[in-house]
């Protein structure tokens, strides 16, 4: 195990817990990370009693015919963009009806931009970032900043 992959092991170690002791959920829709949000939480034990569930939206289709993002959000600025992630987060909260839920989308690409997202009921934000490194390793990289997020949140509610 990597030290990288250590690390995110750990840190959905800490959102586990975390979630379990408030009664929170979490959910996720990924389209950049392909999955790998959700699998690095659902790794944990003890993930299903926090854990809603996931949905990978990598086409901008299914982001629109599954997800319910607006057509307009994705024609007018592109699914990868702040405005997408933001919708991408709040229709999987409504979706799964869960207390927080991350979203990412962008391109996993040198010198392209991934937006990661969060809902919940007190914030709902999106951040843009560039990511360095070879396609997987932005993967990472972006799920680490995704779950670094999301237990903040966590603990700040």
């Amino acid at each position: 195990m990597s030290a990288q992959e250590k690390y995110l092991s750990q840190l959905a170690e800490k959102i586990i817990k975390l979630a379990r002791k408030k009664n929170v959920s979490i959910c996720t829709v990924e389209s950049c990370t392909g999955g790998l949000i959700s699998s690095t939480l659902v790794s944990i034990s003890g993930a299903s009693n926090i854990f809603k569930g996931s949905l990978v939206c990598y086409d901008s289709k299914v982001k629109i015919k599954i997800l319910g993002v607006p057509k307009n959000i994705v024609e007018k600025n592109f699914a990868a963009s702040e405005k997408c992630a933001l919708s991408m987060s709040k229709k999987a909260a409504e979706f799964f009806d869960c207390d927080y839920a991350l979203a990412s989308t962008g391109f996993a690409e040198k010198g392209k931009e991934i937006f990661l997202s969060l809902y919940s009921k007190s914030e709902h934000f999106a951040e843009k970032h560039f990511f360095e490194g070879e396609r997987n390793k932005m993967r990472e990289n972006a799920t680490k900043k995704s779950l670094e997020v999301l237990l903040d949140a966590i603990k700040n509610s």
